[in-house]
């Protein structure tokens, strides 16, 4: 699934802020695989990121626009609070980031590991919304259709030879993006865990 929130005439196209800094990002936010699927098939809370990335952030205005009441933008509002797409700050509602990845945990007896997800995600720009990027059977029309699809070729190719990151030649446009920074923070994931320590927390 590939949507963007609205069309931009090719004469007006600017590189999204997710490709324009590309590995540059001070903030990318990992969400497991089962929230990401549930919210971003869930309408309500897709245009309420939506709302959020134009700069709307009262939950009166954003239970206006998508025309909901008070109990339900503040369920909604908590879920995505939780599970930490945004963020409070007295009566307003933030992004927590403009990029999302999608992470999975495999387990065994002996072993547990991270997995950062190369062909999902989302990002949130203050230009075209939000777009998020799920490998299905659609998103090979949708993707060659969308209005980004050179933008996409053009940036993902330039900051791949900078860090020396290869494609797979058949790879889509949009999941090529996804793809780019996925490496890109597992190898700051690889650099911190070799540096640091972890604290849990219930």
């Amino acid at each position: 699934m590939l949507r963007i929130d609205r069309r931009a005439s090719k004469t007006d196209m600017k590189v999204p802020i997710a490709l324009k800094e590309g590995l540059g990002l001070n903030k990318v936010v990992l969400i497991h695989e089962e929230n990401f699927n549930a919210t971003v098939s869930n309408d309500q809370r897709l245009k309420i990121l939506m709302l959020l990335a134009k700069g709307v952030s009262k939950a009166s205005e954003l239970a206006k626009n998508i025309g909901i009441g008070r109990t339900a933008i503040y369920r909604h509002l908590n879920y995505l609070q939780s599970y930490g797409w945004i963020t409070k700050e007295n009566e307003n509602y933030y992004l927590t980031s403009n990029v999302y990845l999608v992470y999975r945990i495999v387990s065994s007896e002996s072993n547990i590991a991270l997995e950062i997800l190369e062909h999902k995600g989302a990002f949130i720009d203050n230009i075209y919304g939000m777009i998020t990027i799920i490998e299905d059977k659609d998103i090979i029309n949708k993707c060659w259709k969308c209005v980004l699809v050179d933008l996409c070729l053009a940036t993902t190719s330039s900051i791949a030879k900078r860090v020396r990151i290869k494609f797979d030649e058949t790879s889509l446009p949009a999941i090529r993006v996804i793809e780019l920074l996925a490496k890109g923070v597992k190898k700051d994931i690889h650099n911190l865990m070799k540096k640091g320590f972890i604290v849990l927390r219930k």
